[in-house]
């Protein structure tokens, strides 16, 4: 079910496993190929994992497969298409006359993201900023949102703002594990390396939960297949922002422990 594996990319990009979130979206688009939703967030995805053109042809197929804006995109695509800056040019030409279809207050908050993605891409913050902040006046319970705009606010140096951001994702959405590894990369940017350490610690052990829920529903869990079971494992990429940490803040041996991935050993001196 083309939903489903929606949902677990969903879910996926969540937890900070953008691999994971990967493949699902791509097999739900394999199995729903008008998923637009799946389109979107495998461009979001595809953006995080530095794949520019990967990420121009999924928002070319949003485009391209929307009852509202497929008129917009010529039978014939134009020349010289295989350079990224052709390709960027091209996709963000067909959003900006998406976007000028709906003019007042009747635009697309789904258009504001696509060009939030599009511009975070060739690295125009302030642009994608005001995209993302757009969507959210539409969409002001929108925790996913909430995070992009904060780290497109972090990638320009706004770390106060973007820890806002990700502050209300958090207010929405308590559990949401990339918000909290989030907070933690906009710490350490501020010199605040206990608290980027107590973030980090937070992601981990809502990820080992997950992990541990999995694991306890044993046979049940495999009744949707087991290739519907979320990656389980903690991330490295948070534990070496843990480790970073505990090297600023002076606990060497704590760094040793994230080698071990072992979150028991921090319980003594961090409460999380």
């Amino acid at each position: 079910d083309a939903s489903m594996w929606l949902q677990l990319g969903l879910k996926q990009q969540e937890n900070e496993q953008e691999q994971a979130a990967v493949a699902a979206l791509r097999k739900a688009i394999t199995l729903d190929p008008e998923s637009l939703g799946a389109h979107l967030a495998l461009a979001v995805s595809y953006t995080n994992e530095g794949y520019q053109m990967d990420a121009y042809d999924e928002l070319h197929e949003w485009v391209s497969r929307h009852d509202r804006y497929k008129s917009l995109v010529p039978d014939v695509a134009p020349e010289n298409m295989s350079s990224s800056e052709a390709r960027k040019a091209y996709v963000q030409d067909l959003f900006i006359k998406a976007a000028r279809m709906s003019p007042g207050q009747d635009w697309d908050p789904d258009v504001q993201i696509a060009l939030g993605v599009l511009f975070n891409i060739s690295t125009e913050y302030e642009k994608a900023v005001d995209c993302f902040k757009a969507a959210l006046s539409k969409r002001p319970d929108d925790y996913i949102l909430w995070n992009r705009l904060g780290a497109t606010q972090a990638h320009v140096g706004n770390n106060k703002e973007a820890t806002a951001a990700y502050f209300r994702a958090l207010e929405l959405h308590p559990s949401f594990i990339r918000a909290r590894y989030n907070m933690s990369l906009a710490s350490t940017n501020m010199g605040q390396h206990r608290e980027a350490a107590e973030n980090c610690l937070i992601a981990l052990s809502l990820q080992q939960r997950e992990m541990q829920t999995i694991d306890s529903k044993g046979k049940a869990a495999q009744m949707d297949g087991p290739q519907m079971m979320p990656a389980s494992g903690m991330s490295a990429t948070i534990w070496n922002a843990l480790q970073l940490s505990m090297y600023m803040v002076g606990e060497p041996k704590l760094a040793e422990a994230c080698e071990r991935q072992d979150l028991d050993a921090f319980r003594q001196k961090f409460d999380f």
